[in-house]
């Protein structure tokens, strides 16, 4: 029991933060990357992506279970993909 709680709080803080809009300390929300410009893709798959040619000059792929840094760079687009191979997220950050 000792070793759930800790684990259940941290998948609760993933899950809440997953969905949420990367946003600076003052509460704007980024919008420099063009990620606002490019939901369209959502619902895509990578093969769809070959035509595309992207807002930012920075983009980021993120796949289910990778790794990935905490840093929030403005004029880096990421573009997260689900389980099923489609985009389910585009935002900067």
């Amino acid at each position: 029991m000792g070793r759930f709680i800790p684990f259940a709080f941290v998948a609760l803080v993933m899950v809440s933060c997953s969905q949420a809009d990367v946003a600076t300390e003052d509460g704007e929300v980024l919008t420099q990357c063009g990620a606002p410009g490019q939901q369209n893709l959502v619902g895509r798959t990578v093969e769809d992506l070959a035509a595309v040619s992207f807002a930012s000059a920075v983009t980021r792929f993120i796949n289910p279970g990778d790794v990935v840094t905490q840093d929030v760079r403005p004029e880096r687009m990421n573009i997260e993909f689900g389980d099923d191979g489609k985009i389910t997220r585009v935002y900067c950050g």
